[in-house]
């Protein structure tokens, strides 16, 4: 015999309100995943067939015009050419945005771009703003000076003037680690070259593996005082952007695993390593060419 227990009409009410509620809440639940995927760049680069990435185009070894032509090149397009391919099937599936340091990430937040390849160091400040993959370049910040410049190290930059990019992650490191020297700000590596033979900065004081593009490119200069951080840079993506962040690293690790990654890293930093390095080079470049 069954049994049936009546329950008071205010009992039932409540138990029919906490029903609704529960519905709301899932219905809640599943339009906002919906949302993120809608609004997810992938999905968007997908329905147009084409990836926009973003990437530097004053980098040596990074991004770069080639003299000869309009054609960008560099470590950053080799591997923009990695994601197109996997993510869209085609690596000529892909369009290259000229970003700096200062326009990169408002041109990602207002969607102009999907994501950026463009030397990004990975920083909790900026976690806020937008949201990383994982490391694909690790290095760490270093100086650049004139060969006949009498800056060493870190510290014979107190009380000088330093040159720095717009942008760049120098900007919130130095304050700290060398609160008494004076920032000066330039647009783009180019013209912070140009202000460094012009006098006015006694150094240039960016990523590590930048200045190695730069005095690479301009033999007047050179690299001192070791690194003085250990950073990486990241593929940067809309904040809150799940689909692509996963849909990235998944590619950035099918390159580690197939051998693609390496053969990018030898082709642009192979002949660095092949060199004689002097102390600098070994003691705070040796991590970089381990990968």
């Amino acid at each position: 015999m069954i049994t049936l227990i009546s329950r008071p009409p205010h009992v039932i009410t409540a138990m029919k309100k906490s029903f609704v509620l529960l519905c709301v809440m899932l219905l809640l639940i599943v339009s906002n995943s919906m949302a993120t995927e809608e609004k997810s760049a992938l999905l968007q680069a997908r329905e147009r067939d084409k990836l926009i990435i973003g990437v530097k185009t004053d980098v040596p070894l990074f991004g770069f015009e080639k003299p000869e032509s309009d054609e960008i090149d560099g470590f950053d397009i080799d591997i923009a050419k990695k994601l197109a391919k996997y993510l869209l099937g085609d690596e000529e599936k892909l369009e290259l945005k000229s970003v700096t340091s200062s326009s990169r990430l408002p041109l990602l937040q207002t969607a102009e771009i999907d994501v950026l390849v463009a030397t990004t160091t990975i920083t909790d400040e900026r976690k806020k703003l937008v949201d990383f993959s994982e490391s694909y370049f690790d290095l760490g910040q270093s100086i650049l000076v004139p060969k006949n410049s009498k800056i060493r190290e870190l510290r014979d930059l107190a009380f000088q003037n330093v040159i720095v990019v717009k942008g760049a992650v120098a900007l919130s490191i130095l304050p700290k680690k060398m609160p008494s020297a004076k920032l000066i700000q330039y647009e783009t590596y180019e013209a912070a070259i140009d202000a460094l033979r012009a006098g006015k900065g006694v150094a240039l004081v960016t990523s590590s593996a930048i200045l190695l593009g730069l005095q690479k490119n301009n033999p007047d200069l050179h690299l001192v005082g070791g690194l003085f951080t250990f950073e990486s840079f990241g593929v940067v993506v809309q904040k809150g952007d799940k689909l692509m962040q996963h849909a990235v690293n998944t590619v950035l690790r099918k390159i580690r695993a197939s051998g693609e990654y390496n053969a990018i890293y030898q082709k642009w930093f192979g002949a660095i390593v092949e060199k004689e390095y002097d102390d600098f080079y070994q003691k705070s470049f040796g991590f970089l060419f381990k990968q």
